[in-house]
């Protein structure tokens, strides 16, 4: 009787971590700075961190945090594409918190769509981009509300076979209506 307890405690405990080491894990006790600085992104409350400030000195991961967790390369791959393929990605939440106080800001909802080796044609509230790096400055900060991609053959008969060879990725934000963007 006491073997088969053994024995039944033994593989539960065995399939918990089997289970476990295919889920993403949890982050010890270390500074958003430090994990920062080895280049791990970091998200917090579902925006991802570009240039914290020096307020993220202070706070410590485990912190006030009512969850951290690092995502294993699969469920960082499928939630934020490319970042997610090059980058350990932890992500945060903080209860009562604005993310975009620690710094430059991008929507979690928009990483994914966003690869810098990649040359798309982006569309930002009606302002064109041809590059990424002006796409994620247009982007910072911003509450992305729809997105929307289209294929090489339909972004070459809208803007041509320069611009849409690659597709094309169209984003919305919740801006302000009297704000006006102009490209150069």
């Amino acid at each position: 009787m006491i073997r088969r307890r053994h024995l039944l405690i033994f593989s539960i405990t065995t399939l918990f971590l089997l289970y476990g080491c295919n889920r993403n894990y949890y982050v010890s006790d270390e500074s958003l700075k430090s994990r920062y600085e080895k280049g791990d992104k970091i998200i917090i409350n579902n925006w991802l961190l570009l240039e914290p400030s020096s307020i993220i000195d202070s706070i410590s991961i485990t912190n006030k945090l009512s969850s951290a967790l690092i995502l294993k390369k699969g469920s960082a791959k499928s939630q934020y594409g490319y970042l997610g393929t090059k980058y350990k990605i932890i992500e945060l939440t903080i209860p009562n918190l604005d993310s975009r106080l620690f710094g430059n800001c991008l929507d979690k909802k928009v990483v994914k769509y966003l690869n810098p080796k990649k040359k798309v044609f982006y569309f930002i509230d009606g302002a064109p981009c041809e590059t990424y790096s002006i796409a994620l400055n247009l982007l910072k900060n911003k509450d992305v509300i729809e997105i929307n991609t289209i294929e090489p053959k339909s972004a070459m008969k809208l803007w041509g076979p320069r611009l849409g060879e690659n597709g094309a990725i169209l984003i919305n934000t919740n801006r302000k209506s009297n704000v006006l963007i102009i490209y150069k």
